[in-house]
């Protein structure tokens, strides 16, 4: 069970390996819309089927990664940090999550610890060290980012693979990351739950930074108050809307709609229809019938509410939508008995699509044109 005490938490996994222990996180059954996947790598980014899952760096490395290369994460940090601001304003504790030696995160690393620290914004992080016979390159990261990490906070938990090799002679390195991956996810749910490590791992299988040894056999009083600044007796802690600051987002940054989710998309969708005042619902991915989002006008003096069944299309800018989905929508209308349908979506229609659209009475809106209106609603 979550401890009620920490109520609101974001654990934010970065690159190859933050996406393995994101996926162990979703076994281990944590609430997904509080994980956060970020990469440079397209390849990466599609293995993990995540709600809240942003590509970073697209202009800097075109969906291909770091290549190990910790001042390219710095460019990508500078092209992102609006991201990364809209997605650490609230007052959570963040769990910065990843394998250090590779470019991506130990790179960031250091640049998320300065913006957070200059916000007095909570978090700690929580990775893995690589083996040591590792290419030197990944040695190098390494240094680099517990180095200047250390300028920042103390609050860093790392495991070291090669430890977990040594005390698991008998386990292949595939199966020892899997150990590793299992092994962080347990020191988040232990900080989550009873903020309490000891019981979790063997010592002699970690690292510790600084204070962190502290962390061992303390009070989950003394983490609350001296680690995280939350006082016992205080519960006040804001509930963090992702829908409302991506939308944030997009006001100054339209670009970024096309990073997120298909999911995320339709969430959107459905959530601007709700702040401007309609009854709303999300379809379940798995049974939608082609409809995303149920929308409901209220009713008039006298007879029932309007239905209109939408579909949200989070295509690229040059993947027009098509005839084909038009009349998938057309069947969708049917299968709700709705009194309107629409299609929203984040390109453009093709001219078979405008044709067909015309004739069955669907409307078609781009998604900007859509968002527009959300600005009366949002500061």
């Amino acid at each position: 069970m979550i401890n009620e005490t920490l109520k609101e938490y974001r654990i934010l996994c970065f690159g190859g390996g933050g996406a393995e222990i994101a996926k162990e996180l979703i076994r281990q059954k944590f609430d997904s819309e509080k994980i956060f996947y970020f990469d440079s790598e397209l390849d990466d980014l599609n293995t993990i089927s995540l709600k809240n899952k942003f590509q970073i760096g697209t202009f800097t490395t075109f969906g291909k990664g770091t290549k190990g290369k910790t001042d390219v994460s710095k460019k990508i940090f500078n092209e992102d940090n609006e991201l990364f601001l809209r997605l650490t304003k609230s007052d959570s504790i963040y769990f910065l999550v990843g394998s250090l030696g590779g470019g991506l995160f130990s790179g960031l690393l250091p640049e998320l610890a300065a913006s957070l620290n200059a916000r007095s914004k909570k978090y700690i992080v929580i990775g893995n060290l690589p083996f040591e016979n590792e290419q030197k390159f990944q040695a190098t990261n390494t240094t680099y980012a517990i180095t200047n990490l250390n300028t920042y906070t103390s609050n860093v938990l790392l495991i070291k693979n090669s430890d977990v090799q040594r005390n698991n002679p008998s386990l292949t390195k595939a199966e020892i990351f899997d150990k590793v991956n299992k092994l962080l996810c347990s020191l988040i749910k232990e900080f989550v739950s009873h903020f309490d490590v000891s019981e979790v791992v063997n010592k002699d299988e970690l690292i510790y930074i600084s204070s962190l040894e502290d962390l061992i056999f303390t009070s989950k009083s003394y983490i609350l108050e001296h680690l995280l600044g939350i006082n016992n007796s205080e519960n006040k802690v804001i509930t963090a809307d992702t829908n409302l600051e991506i939308l944030e987002l997009l006001k100054v940054q339209y670009e970024y709609v096309y990073r997120i989710s298909p999911r995320r998309f339709e969430e959107l969708v459905e959530y601007i229809y709700k702040l401007s005042g309609y009854k709303t619902e999300l379809t379940k991915t798995s049974r939608d019938d082609g409809a995303d989002v149920l929308v409901w006008t209220p009713p008039p003096v006298l007879g029932d509410s309007f239905l209109t069944v939408i579909q949200a299309k989070r295509y690229a800018k040059k993947k027009h939508v098509g005839s084909a989905e038009v009349r998938e929508l057309m069947g969708s209308s049917q299968v709700f008995k709705a009194d309107k349908a629409q299609l929203v979506t984040t390109s453009d229609f093709s001219r078979p699509a405008i044709s067909t659209a015309k004739a069955r009475k669907i409307d078609l809106i781009k998604f900007y044109e859509l968002n527009e209106t959300i600005k009366n609603f949002i500061a």
